[in-house]
């Protein structure tokens, strides 16, 4: 016999020991396990240790649970309360609908119809005052010196102003009798309620005491 006869046959030898010994461990296992089945698994790599804990820890915190904020049926407390340019508003911060036709209102009263009506109230100065049977007379004069002829009700200034009222009195004060002589004016505009109120401004002349 050849030494590669030699080398096959002691190849067979060995894998028939192998199959014998491996025949040999079924039955043993079988005899200790009744009814067990020998199954061959692949062998698979083992997970990173990182990686174990990582599915670990998702895991714990399925079983936990985790708080998502529903806003179906609630309050946004995020979105503000009022906003711009949206159909919703704060009914004490919505415009009245009656400012519009106010405001209509003064810009039709601040049209200059007279030419009193162009001079700014600050330029006008109280020069005199008549008094007559019923409501007393004034007279007022502009920065070129032209004077202008006042009674209750007279407009009067850029604003809309309307003579409220002529004041010609005497008051006694503690140095003797103090003349009083002015002329109130009243102009109107539209306050933060919606409604038309009025500014009242007083032109005096000098007091003069007797």
């Amino acid at each position: 016999m050849n030494v590669k006869g030699k080398e096959r046959r002691s190849n067979q030898i060995l894998i028939s020991k192998l199959v014998l010994a491996l025949l040999i461990i079924v039955f043993s296992v079988q005899r200790a396990y009744p009814g067990a089945t020998v199954v061959y698994k692949e062998a698979r790599p083992k997970k990173h240790l990182a990686e174990t804990e990582k599915d670990q820890a998702k895991t714990d915190s399925d079983k936990k649970g985790v708080y998502v904020y529903d806003p179906v049926g609630k309050t946004d407390p995020f979105v503000p309360f009022v906003t711009t340019g949206g159909k919703k508003h704060r009914k004490d911060l919505a415009r009245p609908k009656k400012v519009p036709k106010l405001e209509a209102l003064l810009m039709k009263l601040k049209e200059a119809k007279t030419e009193l009506q162009r001079i700014d109230m600050s330029e006008l100065t109280l020069t005199a005052i008549v008094k007559r049977e019923g409501e007393p007379l004034a007279m007022v004069s502009d920065p070129k010196g032209r004077g202008y002829l006042l009674e209750k009700g007279t407009f009067i200034g850029t604003n809309g102003g309307v003579v409220h009222e002529i004041v010609s009195e005497e008051k006694e004060t503690a140095f003797g009798m103090e003349s009083i002589r002015k002329v109130i004016v009243k102009e109107p505009y539209v306050n933060r309620q919606g409604n038309l109120d009025y500014n009242f401004i007083e032109r005096e002349m000098k007091k003069t005491v007797h």
